[in-house]
């Protein structure tokens, strides 16, 4: 056997040569008596120690020589592992606990999560479909709005069209109106002009065309007296020698008809540079005389021009008072006030309606606080009643284990007699604090029997039993006791009282001990430890098997019954206030929904009175600026107005003024017409005179020719 030990504390055991476990050697020497403390090497005062040692350390040195210490050794590392599987069991059992605890909570988060997302899904869709009639409804509206747009626009766009054709055509109007006048005034000078050189023009014809008649007369008359002259020419041949005679007589008279032709000459010049002088006083007279016809006819058309803009402006005057008056703002004053009557109502009921949602909302938070707090106590009290039915569960299998339940073949034949759920003894005693331990040592196995009423009915179904151990035991009364025996530490069932009644108690070992003298053959005593002497003997039971433990484990799981029924008593608690508090969370919550709803729709009905009031009073705006705007342009009217009327009185004025210059001019104007007409008889006289002169003259000429060539 050989032992190598490395530099990082690690131990390699050897066997033969071959490497192998510690436990293998430890297997090799257990039962050989080889050992620091083992019999096989007797040392110095090992024997006195032998002797005077204890009986528990005898009990050492007398297994180790009976080759059972190898046994125990197993023994020792099987209950360790069965400890380390127990302790693993726990641990498992905690940390199924723990994941049941956090399953459970993890799944209402599931489920909460799942009603989330269906809920999400529900107002995604509802959101959408919303949304889609919103936008609908919108769009409807904006294609409503945008053609009534459109059309706004395009009754806009004409509008300012035709109104800058209508400026454009007032300038236009106004030029033309201006040039007109000029043109007017100017072709009105010229027709003055044009009538003073027409009148001119006709005079001169006239006296033309007299002339011309004057002048054909004489040619008439002149081709009479030339065919006379020719026809008379042989006559007159034949008769020269008679005018000889008449030359003479004639030369005379030719004298004074040339005086007389040189007077009538000079009486018609002097009549024509009269009728010259007076056609030249009589165009001055025309052209001064124009000039008050002039602004008379310009002044009556200027006239005529104001007064259809007097009964222009007059109309447009009247139509602006008459859309004045029909801008009424005291029923738009009426509705304002009405509106913000309304409005400040609407914006009451909103701040209630909202105080009330606020007030809620602590509320609402302190109930989900109530619920997170009983959630999280009905968690613990769930996490902890699940450790209790754990424990209690793992505690029935083991007393089952104790009790002897596991056996399945004395658990059929129990099935099969009807005394399956009949109570084993440890089930019905109730031991004193500390004395448990001593009565597991003294009943033992015992504490398996089954409580029956009676044992006469039990013999005649053993034979049934092929295998299997099964204890009875049969009830009996419990009977006075001296008070110092085991018994008077154990109430319940008094079947073995009798067994009990024997073993004395004792405090500890050192009074056990002192008492062992004064014990009768069949008593013995027994302290709370375990530890069970006779007069002559010993008992010790610690770490014992499967029944180590249970009337203490049959306490246990009393204790853990009552504690699971507490339990289970404040989670119905627990429960029955989550459910009131949810309810109420959830009366609350659909009060706080109602109150939002409430708020939102007495903004909504507030925001469309303050949208009517602002449009009312926009409105107001409106009539005020157009009546503003209608006050001016009916002032600016008014002015023009007054203006106009001013300019057609002015007008007046001055067509009077040419109108007294024109009566003043027509007396002028008749005296020179008298004077023309005076001029034209004296002027004709005097070309008569002057005609007959030159005729008689010529005549005479033409004889005194006509003789003289005869002759």
């Amino acid at each position: 056997i050989r032992r190598k030990v490395t530099r990082e504390g690690l131990s390699e055991y050897y066997l033969n040569g071959t490497k192998c476990r510690r436990r293998d050697i430890t297997d090799i020497f257990l039962g050989t008596g080889l050992g620091p403390r083992s019999y096989a090497i007797i040392e110095q005062g090992m024997i006195s120690r032998l002797i005077e040692s204890k009986p528990e350390e005898l009990r050492v040195f007398i297994e180790e020589a009976a080759g059972i210490s190898k046994y125990k050794e197993r023994r020792r590392e099987t209950e360790s592992r069965m400890r380390r599987t127990q302790e693993n069991l726990e641990r498992l059992t905690d940390l199924r606990d723990e994941l049941e605890r956090q399953l459970q909570h993890l799944q209402r988060q599931a489920a909460a999560a799942e009603k989330y997302t269906e809920y999400k899904k529900e107002e995604r869709l509802l959101k959408a479909q919303l949304q889609v009639l919103q936008w609908k409804t919108l769009d409807d509206q904006a294609g409503v709005k945008e053609k009534e747009i459109n059309r706004l626009e395009l009754e806009r766009e004409a509008i300012v069209t035709e109104q800058v054709g209508l400026n454009t055509g007032i300038e236009q109007a106004r030029d033309q109106h201006s040039q007109l006048n000029d043109s007017f005034n100017e072709v009105q000078g010229r027709f003055y002009s044009i009538g003073a050189e027409i009148a001119r023009a006709e005079q001169g014809i006239q006296h033309q065309q007299q002339r011309r008649q004057q002048l054909d007369a004489d040619l008439q008359q002149l081709s009479v007296n030339v065919q006379e002259t020719t026809r008379h020419l042989e006559n007159d041949r034949e008769k020269i020698a008679m005018w000889e005679e008449e030359i003479a007589e004639i030369e005379p008279e030719l004298e004074i008809t040339d005086a007389a032709e040189e007077g009538a000459a000079e009486a018609l010049s002097n009549a024509e540079d009269a009728m010259q002088s007076w056609q030249q006083r009589w165009d001055e007279f025309n052209q001064l005389a124009a000039g008050p016809r002039q602004r008379a006819e310009v002044e009556q058309s200027r006239i005529q021009h104001l007064e259809l803009s007097l009964q222009r402006l007059q109309e447009r005057i009247e139509k602006l008072d008459q859309e004045r008056r029909g801008l009424n703002i005291e029923d738009t004053d009426d509705d304002i006030d009405l509106l913000q009557q309304e409005a400040a109502e609407v914006e009451l009921e909103a701040l209630s309606a909202q105080e009330r949602h606020e007030q809620l909302i602590p509320q609402i938070s302190e109930c989900r606080e109530r619920i997170k707090q009983a959630n999280d106590e009905l968690d613990t009290c769930r996490s902890d009643l699940q450790r209790k039915r754990g424990r209690m569960a793992s505690l029935e299998a083991l007393q089952q284990a104790a009790l002897g339940q596991g056996d399945k073949t004395t658990a059929t034949w129990l099935e099969d007699q009807g005394l399956a759920n009949t109570p084993r003894l440890a089930e019905q005693l109730q031991v004193s604090e500390g004395w448990q331990q001593a009565v597991e040592t003294v009943l033992g196995d015992q504490l398996q029997a089954l409580c029956v009423d009676s044992l006469d009915g039990v013999g005649s179904i053993l034979d049934g039993l092929k295998a299997g151990n099964v204890c009875f035991v049969e009830g009996a009364a419990k009977s006075a006791s001296s008070g110092v025996s085991l018994a008077d530490k154990v109430s319940g069932n008094a079947a073995l009282l009798g067994v009990l009644g024997s073993v004395r108690v004792a405090d500890d070992l050192i009074a056990a001990l002192a008492m062992r003298s004064s014990l009768a053959p069949h008593e013995s005593v027994i302290t709370p430890e375990g530890l069970w002497l006779g007069s002559n003997w010993l008992r010790v039971s610690r770490g014992n098997t499967e029944q180590g433990g249970v009337l203490q484990r049959q306490q246990d799981l009393q204790e853990l019954r009552e504690a699971i029924d507490g339990a289970e008593i404040r989670i119905q608690t627990i429960v029955e206030g989550l459910d009131a508090d949810r309810n109420l969370l959830k009366t609350q919550e659909l009060d706080r929904e109602t109150l939002s709803r409430e708020v939102q729709q007495f903004n909504r009905q507030h925001g469309e009175l303050k949208a009517k009031l602002s449009a009312q009073q926009a409105r107001i705006e409106q009539v005020l600026a157009r009546r503003q705007q209608l006050d001016g342009d009916g002032k600016e009217f008014r002015n023009q107005f007054q203006l106009e009327q001013e300019s057609v009185a002015e007008a007046r004025m001055t067509l009077q003024e040419a109108i007294e210059s024109m009566e003043q001019d027509s007396g002028k104007r008749e005296a020179l017409l008298s004077e023309r007409d005076n001029n034209r008889t004296i002027l004709d006289a005097a070309r008569q005179t002057a005609r007959q002169s030159k005729d008689h003259a010529h005549q005479l000429a033409m004889r005194h020719q006509s003789l003289s060539t005869q002759r």
